[in-house]
């Protein structure tokens, strides 16, 4: 951490304010206190700097995989730990969008929360909206929707469809049964990292390293 904090300080410069080199460290900051420290509240502060700067970036420079881990991360912050829907689901809206073109995982992934966070909220139609949105993205993977389709099912039971219900129940149980999910083999996504020596002597902390794959963890 304190070498992140010395490559923040190096390139802190008003001319250097909004940079892709800026962006990365605050970047890295947040995946720190997120994994190291358990310090969310931090982590997420940030997270939402780094965000801030990589969408003012010219387009060719964005980070894809890195505007989508945080603004993952912070829907994820704000549905489960703050329990603020709302702001979570514009966070998983702009996920949906940059990862519609380039990430079905993540666009499957994003519209599944926006249903979740709907279901807290008490609307179970608005739900079913985004899950069967979630559900209709993508039908190539092996059973890769099998989670949506469970959560179609308790929504429908939920709002009283039960015929619907038991299709999407009868669907699920099909793929648990004869296409077993395997996910041991998917790519984790790692950081673009190389900033500064600070930037390499932190990730190289043997303290830091097992902690430290260049993305969000989650905490419950």
């Amino acid at each position: 951490l304190h070498y992140f904090k010395l490559a923040d300080a190096a390139c802190s410069s008003p001319q250097n304010a909004i940079t892709e080199n800026r962006a990365d460290i605050l970047y890295e900051l947040a995946i720190t206190y997120n994994n190291l420290y358990n310090d969310q509240q931090t982590a997420m502060k940030y997270a939402e700097s780094a965000l801030d700067i990589f969408t003012k970036l010219p387009s060719n420079n964005y980070r894809h995989q890195s505007i989508i881990n945080i603004l993952s991360a912070l829907g994820d912050y704000h549905s489960s730990d703050n329990h603020d829907y709302d702001k979570a689901i514009l966070y998983y809206e702009k996920m949906a969008e940059f990862s519609r073109d380039n990430d079905i995982d993540q666009y499957i992934y994003a519209f599944t929360n926006i249903g979740n966070c709907y279901m807290q909220k008490g609307n179970t139609d608005k739900a079913i909206e985004y899950y069967l949105q979630a559900y209709n993205s993508d039908d190539s993977t092996n059973g890769g929707n099998a989670n949506v389709i469970l959560k179609l099912a308790d929504a429908y039971e939920n709002a009283g469809n039960h015929k619907e219900a038991e299709k999407y129940r009868k669907e699920y149980n099909y793929i648990i049964e004869n296409e077993a999910n395997d996910f041991d083999g998917a790519e984790i996504p790692t950081s673009y990292m190389t900033v500064f020596d600070y930037m390499d002597i932190a990730v190289d902390d043997e303290e830091v390293q097992p902690l430290y794959d260049g993305t969000f963890r989650t905490t419950g």
